[in-house]
């Protein structure tokens, strides 16, 4: 993990993929199973989510990535999510072109370049 530099998604929720099926004392769970990710991945999907589902029919449980998770509700004190869409904007040259040069940026991340569209539309629509 260290030499290719991959980071381990942490699941939202449960976290052991495998069980002895015992009881008691004899009980074993173990994360035998977990995604692996570079970290830009996780910077262009900032809402991944892990989820650890039962089987209850077997001793292992399914892990499910899912790269729009968590909704931008989960996170409501985020600036970059308050920026708004007016469809007003979708028919207008000028502003298509201000988002293609923000959005195309190869050198910025993905809250950046929200950030930057936002920021140029704000002043731009008054």
């Amino acid at each position: 993990m260290d030499d290719l530099v991959l980071v381990d998604i942490k699941p939202d929720s449960g976290w052991f993929t495998w069980v002895n099926n015992r009881s008691g004392g004899g009980l074993v769970k173990e994360r035998i199973d977990r995604f692996l990710s570079s970290f830009s991945l996780v910077e262009n999907f900032p809402f991944i989510a892990i989820k650890v589902v039962r089987q209850t029919q077997s001793d292992h449980d399914a892990i499910l990535l899912d790269l729009w998770g968590r909704k931008p509700r989960d996170y409501p004190n985020d600036y970059r999510l308050c920026f708004k869409f007016d469809l007003c904007w979708a028919d207008d040259r000028e502003v298509k072109m201000i988002i293609g040069n923000a959005w195309n940026r190869s050198d910025t991340e993905y809250g950046d370049k929200i950030e930057r569209v936002r920021s140029i539309l704000g002043h731009w629509q008054r």
